[in-house]
Order: C-alpha cells, then structure tokens, then sequence
C-alpha cells in the first residue's frame, strides 16, 4: 500500500477506535449500575441488549488498534524499524489483551440472565461479577499509552527526515521547524 492509503486508513481508523470505544464504555457503564453485585448483575439482565452491543463494540475497537498498528508501522518503519515494530507489537498486545476480556464479559451476562430452576447461586455469582467487573484495564492502558507513544515519537521526528510540507524552506515549515528542533534536543 501506499503512504497515503495507509495514512487514510489510519486516521479512519483513530476516529472508529474513539467512536466505538467511548459508545462501549458508555454502554458498558450504564448496563453494570448498581451498588452492590447483585444490583450489578440484575442491571445486566435488565441491559443484557447493551452488554451484548458494547462487547461487539469493543471488539471493533480492537480490530481498529490491530489496524493502527500496521498501518503506523507502514508509515514509520523507515524512521526507526526497531522503535516502529515495538510501537506495532503494543497496538497487538491492546487489541488482544482488549478482546480477550469479551468473553468473560458475555459468560457474566449468561450467569445473570439465567433464571427459574437453572438461576446460579447468588453468592457464587456475586463472586463471579466482583471477579470479572473489577478486573483492572491497566494492562491494556499501558500497551495503549506505549504504542502511541511511540508512533507520536516517530511521527513527530519523521518531519524531521521528510519533507511533510510543501515549502521551499525548511524554517518556513511549522511542523518541520519545531518538530526537528524538538527532536534534536532530545534526540
């Protein structure tokens, strides 16, 4: 593909990643309300729609911080390809680690949906929603904040080696003037 394709692609990508990550969580937090676990889970029953359309949502999210990685790495693999394929393994690991919570996700709701003779017992499902609504999303938070880190890094420093801008003078350039005085500074 080309450099534009995959900037295309990727700020496509950045805008469907906010859309459906802020519609997820906002889904999510709404059908997860209440003040104890029991409350939790009865609000999931109540929203199980919800729950099912923001896993769905989430895992859309994951795809697009999958997409991103590639598609950041295509544009900054020339500037650093060591720095860019860490950048690209973080995205991977955010996708993954995102999407592997989906399925916890959806067995809590089955437990809460479950009524009549096959309801679970309240205490063992208790313990099953205090263990899967409190896990920490801080694993993929770090993987997150690495990756763009990184791929703000390279991109940031890439004005520095590209001409980004279309000017005939490098000190004419916003962008490449202070992007590569930045860069040079701490560099």
């Amino acid at each position: 593909m080309t450099r534009t394709s995959n900037a295309r692609i990727a700020g496509i990508a950045y805008l469907l990643y906010i859309a459906v990550g802020l519609t997820s969580m906002q889904l999510s937090n709404r059908a997860t309300s209440g003040d104890g676990m029991t409350a939790k889970l009865a609000s999931m029953a109540v929203h199980a729609a919800d729950v099912r359309l923001a896993a769905v949502l989430s895992l859309i999210g994951c795809f697009c911080a999958l997409v991103l990685g590639v598609t950041l790495y295509a544009l900054t693999c020339d500037q650093d390809r060591d720095l860019a394929m860490l950048g690209l393994t973080c995205r991977a690991a955010e996708g993954i680690v995102g999407a592997a919570s989906t399925p916890a996700t959806l067995g809590l709701l089955g437990i809460a949906t479950t009524a009549g003779t096959n309801a679970s017992d309240p205490a063992g499902a208790g313990a099953v929603a205090a263990f899967v609504l409190n896990q920490p999303w801080l694993i993929s938070a770090i993987f997150f904040a690495v990756g763009s880190t990184l791929f703000s890094w390279l991109l940031l420093c890439h004005c520095r080696s590209w001409s980004c801008c279309r000017h005939s003078s490098r000190s004419s350039c916003g962008c490449q003037s202070s992007s590569s005085s930045w860069c040079s500074r701490v560099g």
